[in-house]
């Protein structure tokens, strides 16, 4: 009994060691397996990969250029904008200058035509006015002093004639009454009045 216990714990040991190796055997090579398949597909996403980043980084550089193309284009069309502004902008400022020196035309040319006829109305205003000063002038007459006769040519018989007058007025005035019109016609007659 002895003998077959202890042969049956050697083939026990024996099977156990065996079956150990093999599970061991079949565990590393499905470690390795499992690497190498790894491996296999790092290498193949390797292979698959590097043409895809080449196409995206070409696809980039197209888009980026075509950006390029099209950010030149409206940059130059913004610098063109912008010069046409700015002739705009030089044109307006002209503008405004021309307007700014026509008002400023017109403004002293009004100025001038004021004092031009501020100055006439002046002249006017210190002058008399040809047609009204004949009329005053007789309303004058009129109004302080008779009307005197028109001047007698002078000749001895014309002076004789005056003396005369005057001496008619003169004793008029002496003798009393009317005196006092006579008077206002001649210097002497008025104070021949005064004393009749």
């Amino acid at each position: 009994m002895r003998a077959l216990a202890s042969a049956r714990r050697a083939a026990t040991t024996l099977q156990s060691r065996s079956r150990g190796r093999v599970g061991r055997q079949v565990a590393l090579d499905a470690r390795r397996l499992k690497a190498a398949l790894a491996i296999q597909s790092t290498v193949r996403s390797l292979k698959i990969r590097r043409p895809f980043v080449k196409l995206v980084a070409d696809v980039t550089a197209v888009q980026c250029r075509f950006r390029v193309r099209v950010s030149c284009r409206l940059v130059r069309s913004i610098r063109a904008s912008n010069r046409d502004a700015g002739s705009l902008r030089v044109e307006r400022d002209a503008l405004k200058d021309e307007v700014k020196r026509l008002k400023a035309e017109l403004s002293t040319e009004h100025g001038l035509r004021l004092a031009a006829e501020a100055k006439l109305t002046a002249t006017l205003q210190a002058q008399p006015h040809p047609t009204l000063l004949p009329q005053h002038q007789h309303q004058v007459q009129h109004a302080d002093v008779s009307p005197v006769p028109p001047p007698a040519p002078a000749t001895s018989d014309a002076t004789d004639a005056a003396v005369a007058t005057v001496a008619a007025a003169g004793g008029d005035g002496a003798s009393g009454g009317g005196g006092g019109g006579d008077g206002a016609s001649g210097g002497g007659g008025g104070g021949d009045g005064a004393s009749g």
